[in-house]
């Protein structure tokens, strides 16, 4: 599966376990490649680690929590 086909499939599966509004993302670090999935803060996160299991995805991923109103930026950054 592609990077691209999986981040649908994240998508897909954290519009399942949230309400919230969310954006999937990759980034790297100095371990590699990975998902990262923001979430707004207070947002209930445990139903996520239970929908998304580890070995899902060629790739580790990563949940950051983030004020709400940085999630329009972090959109913008990404298209860029």
């Amino acid at each position: 599966m592609r990077f691209k086909e999986e981040i649908e499939k994240i998508k897909r599966l954290v519009v399942e376990a949230t309400d919230s509004e969310f954006h999937v993302g990759m980034k790297s670090d100095d371990t590699g490649p990975h998902f990262v999935i923001y979430l707004p803060h207070g947002t209930e996160a445990d139903k996520i680690f239970e929908t998304i299991p580890l070995f899902a995805f060629s790739k580790r991923y990563v949940v950051m929590m983030v004020p709400e109103e940085i999630l329009s930026v972090i959109r913008s950054e990404e298209a860029i």
